[in-house]
């Protein structure tokens, strides 16, 4: 008998065949005892169509302390091995009282002391959990009320999974919801979605209560933040949510949840429009208490506040990384596999990392790793170097990664690149551990910015290239910084009223436009049409010419001019803006009225008073500005003009690379071995250039 934790007999017995695509499974051994030890057999199998298994996707834990309890299995009678206390108690419930389990377990099945045989199964992930005839997603064992959570939420589920008049009402909802979130940002929900939820509020929730703090609790576990969590539930054709003794199939449990979305997000603020509320945030609470819907006395009356509380946030927070699941399992057919119809790794890990939610792992490989699978290019970034393997240092295998999406065409890449990483990684390599935002310009596959056009890319990359070589990209030089203002930070405060914040910042915008007109006079050349900066960038330039209404529109200038106006008309109800600022913006307006703006007196555009629609593309208008904290206005040699990274300097330049749709800065090497190469500063908003109008020739740089 091996002893515990011993692996190299049992594994050096079960080898897997190089010629075939093989994977281990765990017989695990009936009971109906909970607490009979855990018997179970190891076998190697061909992974093809006729295979019939179950995976399991769930939270490996914390590694046991010195005199922690080590749980074991038995294996093939023979070897006992440490397994962690979450695996331990999952394979307790799941175990079949009459019949064996055959199931895929990764801490198990593959040989986690081997790092080759581990980023090979690795590499198989994806095909395992799609291949899978069910994945069971283990959240733990029942506690804080979740199995009224999950019984409630399988209710409502499979309520709405039913057919009522030859439609299913999880389809009804999928296409509402849809269509909710496409029109969220102009703050208009369907009427379908209003009639709707109060027959569903009626129907499935007789009792008022819909334990609200039990589900918000259940949707709370540290199982949803796992990185690999993605890959596993997104791939699987038939995913089976467990929670103690309860299963609720992952169709019922997601209707459930897109009642809850639907009910929480959509309707309730649809019912607050229609009576002439605009706030901001979903405001349930109101919406309940409410006269005219009348639902505090129909069922809601006997609710505690704390349950309203609950109730409340249960919609508003929506735990971002359930919806985020539910979102990417949309993006793939069920039970497909990665094909070049699925979304790109560069989309995939930028997700995944710029989101709301910071996911743990176990091992900061699987920062990268844990989500190849559900990559529809992992094939084609092989050929430019791109292999799973643990036997590298992270440093080098972000800088292989990132070579190979940078070099397949996915050159902006570089606009999630941080600068909060070890010193040992190079300029152009984002370090997933850290902090990572959404680029400023917004994703590259949602933007309609394209400072150059798309060009063929080569098919591999010279594989002898070390991971630490510049990075070879073909660009073209637009200027050079030369003077900045200072830094906008509207989420740094502190003191200072934010009212002045954003005032000084559309004054540093104004007065860089000045600079820029005066700039352009004096060298005799013009880079715009006018010196006072052509196309609208007093009003386009503070929000990266971006506006929160569609998918960063670019260019509809009627709605940033318009929301401009109503972020000056907030500031001048709070102080009298300066004549100065308000004499620039009539010299750059491009559009002729009859009565123009004045200080203590502004008027939007249009319409002529406060409604709805002046007040969301106001808000847009605040939100966007608020995307490019962080940055700071420039002027450039030949008077180009926009926002750049607040670390850029005097002298950093403004570069187009070949099929990127941003500009970069970039940082000349002075010293060192490396002088003359380029260091990435960062992704920057160049104001009449980002939808292709500048064309030059292109030279070679290389980023270090």
């Amino acid at each position: 008998m091996d002893v515990v934790g011993n692996f190299i007999s049992l594994y050096s017995l079960l080898p897997f065949s190089p010629s075939k695509t093989q994977i281990r499974l765990l017989h695990v051994q009936p009971s109906s005892n909970h607490d009979d030890p855990i018997k179970c057999s190891l076998s190697v199998h061909n992974l093809d169509k006729s295979l019939k298994f179950t995976a399991l996707s769930y939270e490996w834990g914390r590694p046991p302390r010195k005199h922690d309890h080590k749980p074991t299995v038995r294996i093939n009678y023979l070897w006992t091995l440490e397994i962690q206390v979450n695996l331990d108690i999952a394979l307790r419930h799941l175990r079949q009282p009459d019949k064996p389990l055959l199931i895929w377990v990764d801490a198990v099945c593959i040989n986690q002391n081997d790092n080759a045989e581990k980023s090979q199964q690795v590499g198989l992930m994806a095909e395992i959990y799609g291949s899978a005839s069910h994945t069971y997603v283990w959240l733990g064992p029942s506690a804080n009320g979740s199995d009224l959570a999950m019984k409630t939420l399988r209710k409502v589920g499979e309520g709405m999974l039913k057919e009522t008049s030859g439609t299913s009402p999880r389809q009804q909802f999928e296409d509402l919801t849809r269509d909710a979130a496409a029109s969220e940002w102009n703050r208009q929900s369907p009427d379908e979605l209003l009639r709707l939820a109060p027959n569903l509020i009626q129907e499935y929730i007789p009792d008022a209560s819909f334990c609200s703090a039990e589900c918000r609790i259940l949707l709370s576990r540290s199982y949803w933040t796992r990185m690999w969590v993605q890959q596993e539930v997104v791939l699987s054709p038939s995913p089976v949510i467990c929670c103690g003794s309860i299963m609720v199939d992952w169709d019922a449990f997601e209707a459930g949840l897109v009642f809850i979305n639907l009910l929480m997000h959509h309707a309730s603020y649809g019912v607050l429009s229609k009576h002439g509320r605009t706030d901001t945030t979903f405001d349930f609470s109101t919406w309940v208490h409410s006269e005219e819907t009348n639902y505090e006395k129909r069922y809601f009356s006997q609710w505690t506040a704390s349950e309203r509380k609950n109730y409340e946030q249960l919609g508003k927070g929506w735990i971002y990384e359930v919806e985020a699941l539910r979102r990417l399992r949309g993006q793939w057919p069920r039970g497909k596999r990665s094909s070049p119809a699925g979304p790109s790794f560069i989309r995939v890990i930028a997700e995944a990392h710029c989101g709301v939610v910071r996911h743990e792992v176990s091992d900061q490989h699987d920062r990268v790793y844990g989500l190849a699978g559900m990559a529809g290019d992992i094939p084609r970034l092989v050929q430019f170097g791109f292999q799973i393997t643990y036997n590298l240092p992270c440093s080098e295998f972000y800088a292989n990664a990132a070579r190979a999406i940078i070099m397949s065409g996915g050159v902006d890449l570089l606009a999630v690149s941080n600068r909060e990483k070890f010193k040992t990684m190079p300029s152009w390599v984002p370090d997933w551990r850290a902090r990572m935002l959404v680029p400023r310009g917004g994703y590259p596959w949602e933007t309609r910015f394209s400072a150059t056009k798309k060009l063929h890319v080569p098919d591999n990359i010279d594989r002898h290239i070390e991971w630490d070589d510049p990075l070879h990209l073909e660009g073209c030089v637009v200027d050079r910084v030369d003077h900045l203002g200072p830094s906008w930070q509207p989420r740094a405060a502190g003191h200072i009223p934010q009212g002045r914040l954003t005032h000084g910042f559309l004054l540093s915008v104004q007065e860089i436009i000045s600079m820029s007109g005066e700039r352009q006079k004096k060298l005799e050349k013009w880079v715009y049409n006018s010196e006072t900066g052509a196309d609208g960038a007093l009003w386009r330039m503070p929000v990266a010419d971006q506006h929160q209404g569609t998918v960063n529109t670019g260019g509809e200038s009627d709605y940033l001019l318009q929301g401009y106006l109503g972020v000056m008309k907030d500031l001048d109800k709070r102080f009298i803006l300066d004549t100065k600022m308000w004499a620039m913006f009539r010299k750059g307006f491009n559009v002729e009225f009859e009565e123009f703006p004045k200080p203590g007196d502004v008027k939007p555009f249009p319409p002529t008073e406060e409604s709805t629609a002046e007040f969301n593309v106001k808000d847009g208008y605040y939100n966007m500005m608020t995307r490019q904290s962080g940055t700071r206005p420039f002027v450039g040699d030949l008077g180009y003009i926009g926002l750049v990274p607040d670390f850029a300097e005097h002298g950093d330049i403004l570069v187009l690379f070949r099929n990127a749709k941003f500009p970069y800065v970039l940082r000349k090497k002075l010293h060192g071995k490396q002088a003359g190469n380029y260091e990435l500063v960062g992704e920057a908003y160049i104001h009449g250039i980002m939808y292709g109008q500048y064309e030059t020739e292109f030279v070679q740089f290389e980023l270090v």
